[in-house]
Parts: structure tokens; sequence; C-alpha cells
């Protein structure tokens, strides 16, 4: 594996298209349904899976380079311009532009692992639930979700959230709102967290923000790939919810528990936390499309094997190509001038009996025969 600016480059193309593909199925409820809540949900850590791999595969023959001969060659002659030069240092454009980049995204990647180390604080300081009503709930929840799990899983209450939660990793803690749940609510709530923990989608969200830091000037992957992670995760989760309770009583009671906590006067006051909740009030179309697919289970598939196959051999394929710049030389290793012959810049021109030989763009001599060297340059008719 090599790491270079042509693979970062390349990296952040193949993210752009597979981002792209992921909003137009989720765009699209149409294409989720063909090919898959799964399927949809292996694309998106398909996408992650290869932000963390900005590298060349040259050495098992996967990835090819493309010689750019205008494109990249004006961009590297751009990035070379002396910005401020003195008699110790030159700055260049693209030193500029490394400084910007590097200094936006260790903002950016200090500011989220400095809330996330807050936040774990934060909750460290807060009292468990030692409510015994509510660690049955979470046993009997535990037992159908996670049986053979050995992780003590906490639940505390939290008066400024909007919705029920998840958070950490190796000691994860559900979080509970200020909203009174049903017990059959509660336990549907608990499902549904531990679903998230069973899927170890905080370690998704987690490795997604801090890698997708690296890519602040990409807008599409930047702005788009946490929200439509976080929104197939959610749908996710809730197929989840439907396949391990098919009965009709079960779906209402699990409707209404996001219902109730949409409706509750907290939702709209309470403060976001970087973990998965149960309800995203940032998108109100994002909340509509659970409702839909959540009333259609009977015509959802989970998985389609063959769009399973072709998102696989997307992700394969973003790692064939990167690009680099292809400078042609002036002169050959011996000091002599070195011509690019094509039909535009090399030529004869017809003046009587004789022909006068361009190559290059440039005039070279007049001769009385075609050279059979250059027998297949085109000839042309003097002008009058």
């Amino acid at each position: 594996m090599i790491l270079s600016y042509s693979s970062i480059i390349a990296c952040s193309i193949s993210l752009t298209l597979l981002t792209c593909i992921l909003y137009l199925f989720l765009k699209v409820n149409a294409f989720i349904s063909k090919a898959g809540i799964f399927t949809v949900y292996l694309l998106s850590l398909l996408i992650i899976i290869r932000a963390c791999l900005p590298f060349d595969f040259y050495y098992i023959h996967l990835t090819h380079t493309y010689l750019s001969e205008k494109v990249i060659p004006f961009m590297q002659k751009a990035g070379n311009t002396s910005v401020v030069s003195t008699a110790t240092y030159t700055v260049s454009l693209a030193d500029i532009i490394f400084f910007v980049w590097f200094s936006v995204a260790s903002v950016i990647f200090f500011k989220r692992l400095l809330g996330y180390l807050l936040s774990r604080k934060k909750l460290r300081d807060i009292p468990f639930v030692l409510s015994q009503n509510i660690r049955s709930i979470l046993s009997e929840a535990k037992k159908e979700i996670l049986p053979n799990s050995r992780k003590k899983i906490k639940v505390l209450k939290l008066n400024n959230i909007h919705s029920p939660a998840s958070f950490g990793i190796m000691h994860p803690v559900i979080i509970l709102p200020d909203i009174e749940y049903t017990d059959q609510e509660l336990y549907f709530v608990f499902i549904h967290e531990l679903l998230h923990i069973k899927n170890h989608d905080f370690i998704a969200k987690l490795i997604s923000d801090f890698v997708l830091s690296l890519h602040w000037w990409n807008i599409i992957v930047f702005r788009y790939l946490p929200r439509l992670l976080h929104q197939i995760q959610e749908l996710l989760v809730d197929q989840l919810v439907l396949v391990h309770f098919p009965q009709k009583q079960d779906k209402i009671c699990y409707l209404n528990c996001i219902v109730k906590t949409i409706k509750h006067p907290l939702a709209q006051q309470g403060k976001s936390f970087p973990s998965n909740t149960l309800c995203d009030f940032s998108s109100e179309k994002s909340l509509l499309q659970r409702f839909y697919f959540m009333s259609n289970t009977e015509n959802i598939r989970c998985k389609s094997a063959l769009f399973t196959i072709v998102f696989c051999i997307l992700f394969i394929f973003s790692f064939t190509f990167v690009f680099e710049a292809y400078n042609k030389p002036a002169y050959s290793e011996s000091g002599q001038p070195v011509f690019y012959l094509n039909e535009e810049n090399s030529y004869y021109i017809q003046r009587g009996d004789s022909y006068d030989l361009y190559l290059d763009g440039s005039y070279v001599y007049t001769t009385d025969t075609i050279l059979s060297e250059f027998k297949d340059l085109p000839v042309y008719p003097e002008k009058e």
C-alpha cells in the first residue's frame, strides 16, 4: 500500500461517487425496497472503509495509473508558484493549501474528539438508574437481542436530551430522556438501542466522524455522508425490531414509542448528543421515511444478492485508478530536442515540387521528397 497525493485525490473522488450513489438510494424509497435495507447499509460501511484506505495497491496489480497531460500538470505548476520568497526559504501556493487543509482538519478532529471525551466524562459523573423495574426490563430486552453477551450495559437519565440514545464502545450506556414510557414502550426503547450496540453503530459513527475530518474540503462527503449513515442505521434497526417482533400489536407499540418521543415537549427543546438516538429531529423527511418502511415491512426485502455484488464491485473499482501528471521532456538524455508529433503540430506544406517540413509546430527544412520516417504526416497545399 502506498500513500500519496494522487491516492488521496483518487480516494476523495471515489468517496464522492459512492456517497452520491448512497444518497440516490436513500432518496428514492423504491431503490431501497429493491436493493434491501441491509444491502444499502453494507454500502455505507464500504464507504467508511474506503475513507480509511486512501492508498494505491500496485503490488497486487489492482491500481492503474492514468496520465494527465493538461489538468494535473497545470495544477502542479500552479501549486509550485512562489507566494513568498526570501533568501532562506520559499513558500509556494501548495504549501499554503496544505497548511490550511491540515489546520482545519486538526481543528475539526480535536473538536470532535473533545466532544466525545467531554460527553463520556459527563456520563461518568451522572448516577446510573437503580430502579429495579427499569433494570428488569433491560434484562429482558438484553436476553432477546444479546443473549450471550457479557457486556455490562448501564442506564442513566438526562433531562435535557431529546431522545433515548446509546453511547460508548467497551462499556455502552443507554441514556433515557425525561419521558414517561410505559413498560412495554420502554422495552422497545431498550430493544432499539441494544440493536445499535449489537450492530456496532457507535463505532461506525465514531470512525466516520474522525476520518471525514480529513475530507472537510469535500462538501458532498463531509456534509452528506454522516447524515446518510445515521439514516440507514436507523432504517436497519427499525427493520430488525419488526423482524424480531412481527406481531401487529408489537409494531403498534413500537410506533407509539417513537411518536411519544416526537410529541414530548422535551423533543423540541432537548440538546443533541453524539450518539445513536431513537429519533432524529434534524429532518422531517427522515422520520417520514422511517414510518413508511415500518408501515410496509411486508413489501421490503432485507438484502439483495445482486446489489450486494454490485456494491462490492464498485468498492473494488474505487481502488483501480489514480491520476498522475505526464510532463513531456523537452530534451532527451543526450541533450537533443524531443518532438511530440501529431497532425495538428507536424505536417508538410507543399510549395510546387518541394515540401516544407514542420515538426512540433516549428519549421525544420525543405525537402524534394516525402521522407520515409515522416511519411504518415499530412500534406497541406501552400496558401495563396
